[in-house]
């Protein structure tokens, strides 16, 4: 069971389908339609990995090689950055957060912006901060957060869940003032938000946490 399981596990999910369908969008972009050998080779791993059988696709099975044997042959291609996000999600989902990490670090620090969009760049940055929550790394995943925050500022879906992941984040360390301050800062920002609600209820909770202490 992962840190938000424990702690908010109805609202907070590491793993969001939103973020596999982007990365599946742009693989067909960057895919030549002619390329059948590539498309027949990622076929089954992607179906694996989109039935949630994360480590058949990572580690193939009898009937076809996983994301780690592609990742391999495809290297300095220019699928190799979708075969590595795949990589990431997969170690993620499967709990191996040190693979992941290694992995998520090495798509973050080359412009993810770049290769990825500013949407799906700002989920890899989340997804990193989720890594190194994992990890009780938690200075490092208050700044991937922030980073994931930035990068996207109206993003009224994700950024009140990455709030509230520092909110966690910063409870854990017992800083309710910081905790507090966070949530106001959101409440103002994202007002709009379908998670207006959680984050209100979620400031009257560390307000009687910190009056408390």
């Amino acid at each position: 069971m992962n840190f938000f399981d424990v702690k908010y596990s109805k609202y907070l999910k590491y793993f969001n389908v939103f973020i596999f369908s982007l990365a599946l969008l742009l693989f067909w972009r960057e895919v030549n339609n002619k390329n059948y050998a590539l498309k027949n080779s990622l076929y089954l791993p992607q179906e694996d990995f989109n039935n949630s059988k994360f480590e058949e696709s990572l580690f193939g099975t009898d009937d076809y090689n996983g994301f780690f044997d592609l990742a391999f042959r495809y290297k300095g291609k220019n699928i190799d950055h979708i075969i590595n996000l795949y990589i990431a999600i997969g170690l993620m989902n499967s709990e191996y957060y040190k693979e992941a990490k290694c992995y998520l670090d090495k798509i973050s620090n080359k412009d993810p912006k770049k290769k990825y969009g500013e949407i799906l760049a700002s989920k890899i940055f989340g997804l990193n901060g989720d890594a190194c929550v994992e990890l009780k790394k938690y200075d490092e995943a208050i700044l991937y957060y922030e980073k994931a925050i930035n990068l996207l500022k109206k993003n009224y879906i994700d950024n009140p869940k990455y709030i509230m992941k520092m909110v966690l984040i910063y409870e854990e360390q017992k800083n309710y003032k910081k905790a507090l301050n966070i949530l106001e800062n959101g409440i103002k920002e994202y007002y709009k938000s379908p998670d207006i609600d959680i984050l209100k209820t979620e400031r009257k909770r560390i307000k009687i946490l910190l009056e408390s202490k």
